[in-house]
């Protein structure tokens, strides 16, 4: 099954989108980087705290394991578990 690509999926209102816009316009560049960022690291702690509510017992290395399948495509998974074991 293939993952939806980044804009795919949408549940943002028209009126919620254009508010959204406007405040972005008003941020300097370094205000959106930074909330970019906050974004990240937000959304990456949620993806961890699943992870770990579904394997309860994985260590911090399968858990990273876990991730990178989940957000990586495949040939650069593949890169990634080849990395790890050499380390």
């Amino acid at each position: 099954m293939r993952r939806p690509r980044f804009g795919e999926l949408d549940d943002t209102t028209p009126e919620a989108r254009s508010h959204l816009d406007e405040l972005l316009r008003r941020m300097t560049p370094e205000e959106r980087f930074a909330s970019a960022l906050a974004a990240s690291r937000r959304l990456r702690e949620f993806a961890y705290a699943g992870l770990r509510s579904h394997h309860p017992e994985a260590s911090a290395e399968e858990l990273d394991r876990l991730y990178a399948e989940a957000v990586l495509p495949p040939e650069l998974y593949r890169r990634f578990v080849d990395a790890t074991r050499r380390s």
